[in-house]
């Protein structure tokens, strides 16, 4: 019998049971309307092409979050500047240092990304470990 699942499902009426009730549909609603209101508070828009949350409770009084490395001293990333972007590739396994470790903004950690992604096809970086020239630099990261 080559019988498609939903066919069977429509000749037993449990398709219909299941997917025109009422209750069925009313909690698909919910789960997506949750989904929907829940991402529209992650990437809350807040200038300056930065994205954060919104801050709309807490203290008044209290001091927002410092700005990044990169953008309080105004530092251009590029591709071609592979010492800056060695100090955010682990020395062991080559990859990028997530931004929790970095501490930098979410738009510079991006870019932080891109121009490795873009040295390493450019052949400036490679691929597994940190080059053996800029061991001895300072640590931006710890």
């Amino acid at each position: 019998c080559d019988m498609h699942l939903t066919a069977f499902l429509r000749a037993g009426n449990l398709y219909s049971h299941k997917f025109q009730s009422g209750k069925f549909w009313r909690a698909y609603k919910r789960r997506h309307d949750h989904y929907w209101r829940k991402r529209a508070e992650r990437t809350a828009y807040q200038g300056e092409g930065h994205y954060l949350p919104e801050q709309n409770d807490g203290n008044p009084y209290m001091k927002g979050p410092d700005p990044c490395l990169l953008c309080k001293n105004d530092v251009q990333v590029d591709y071609k500047n592979v010492r800056l972007l060695s100090q955010f590739v682990s020395p062991f396994t080559g990859r990028v240092f997530n931004n929790r470790v970095t501490g930098l903004c979410l738009d510079r950690q991006l870019e932080i990304i891109r121009a490795v992604k873009l040295a390493r096809w450019a052949g400036l970086m490679p691929y597994e470990h940190k080059d053996e020239r800029y061991y001895g630099d300072i640590k931006i990261v710890d």
